[in-house]
């Protein structure tokens, strides 16, 4: 019935919020909305259907053990940000999956209007219009449910003494991680520390690429920037990462530390840096429905404003050395949690033990046991 009425549907399912959607001709609209709303409250039970996606998942998490992003860029970061109890290791296991009744998720999926919700529509219509048609057609308990308690992980505080993470993994290369908590969000960091990630790690022409890549030939793929998190009750992070040989590994080591303590000062780099900066958020566009997710972005940061305006109104004023003390503060003769992967037959633990404390971990320390 979708297809005759040129209709789709899909479902995305993240890491704290759900989405439904309904894409369609807007003269199909409420024949359109009226179906989707019916399936959502009367979908059907398929066991067969469901076991084939629990085979799948289960797949999915084999091939994510052998695959190096997954395990670096997934499972130890996560590792070394929250420690054993983590979003990596928070899972249904192969039991708990493999005894998963269709009945039982078609409640769930039955009960999915009973609680809070955004509706947001792009088309056509006035708002009048579409207000009264939704109103029509979505048909909800007056009083809707309160989402249920939310599943929390801490992050690791900050080490004092440099912390490596070492998974082996069969491969020539070395892969290293630096991971650093830099304290609780601060919007105030946020004109300084995005003109500092531009300088430092913008692309081809900065300071990382420059120095480590093509300068001193230490590594095929290399980053390191000031992350923002998300949520105003997420700290900010520190992150870099060096893909280099593995008998060039204790040479770009020390190498991204000594661009961490005593960065080049640019001042030409810095101005065009902040040019790109500038041309980068003046043509920058929130259009059609991504205005509805940069609304909701702003929301839970409890903005009721642009911050990309505001950032780039404070760009003027910041120079070398703003940049530079931004820098020693927060990258500067600092403790880590190094994620290196590697295999043991190319890495020397001796040669770990000079970076800091070794944890060696196995690939059901990271996931989970199934």
């Amino acid at each position: 019935q979708f297809y005759t009425l040129a209709a789709d549907f899909g479902v995305v399912s993240g890491t704290d919020r759900i989405y439904v959607y309904l894409n369609g001709l807007q003269k199909n609209f409420d024949a359109s909305l009226e179906l989707f709303e019916h399936l959502l409250r009367n979908a059907k039970p398929d066991q067969d259907a469901l076991d084939a996606l629990v085979a799948r998942t289960l797949k999915g998490r084999e091939d994510a053990r052998k695959n190096k992003r997954s395990i670096l860029f997934g499972a130890m970061m996560n590792y070394a940000m929250y420690g054993e109890d983590n979003p990596t290791t928070f899972k249904l296991n192969k039991k708990e999956l493999t005894s998963l009744k269709a009945d039982d998720l078609t409640t769930r999926i039955h009960g999915i209007l009973d609680y809070e919700h955004y509706i947001f529509y792009f088309g056509p219509s006035t708002l009048g219009d579409i207000t009264t048609r939704i109103q029509e057609k979505h048909q909800v308990a007056s009083q809707l449910k309160a989402y249920p308690p939310a599943k929390t992980f801490t992050h690791q505080k900050a080490p004092k003494k440099d912390q490596v993470y070492f998974v082996d993994y069969e491969m020539v290369q070395a892969e290293i991680l630096w991971l650093r908590n830099s304290g609780a969000y601060n919007e105030e960091l946020l004109p300084v520390a995005t003109l500092f990630n531009e300088y430092f790690d913008g692309g081809m022409g900065t300071v990382v690429f420059q120095e480590l890549r093509e300068s001193k030939a230490l590594a095929y793929s290399t980053y390191a920037h000031f992350n923002t998190p998300g949520r105003p009750d997420q700290p900010h992070y520190v992150l870099a990462y060096i893909g280099t040989q593995s008998d060039k590994m204790m040479d770009a080591i020390p190498a991204m530390v000594n661009l961490f303590n005593t960065p080049p000062s640019d001042e030409l780099a810095i101005r065009k840096a902040k040019n790109a900066l500038k041309q980068n958020l003046e043509t920058r566009r929130v259009l059609e429905e991504s205005i509805f997710f940069s609304y909701l972005s702003n929301k839970r940061m409890g903005r009721d404003y642009d911050i990309n305006e505001r950032i780039y109104n404070q760009l003027d004023p910041i120079t070398m050395a703003h940049v530079a003390e931004f820098q020693q503060t927060y990258f500067g003769s600092q403790a880590y949690y190094y994620c290196i992967l590697g295999s043991e037959e190319n890495i020397d633990k001796k040669d770990l033990k000079k970076i800091g404390k070794v944890k060696v971990l196995s690939l059901d320390e990271i996931f989970g046991e199934e």
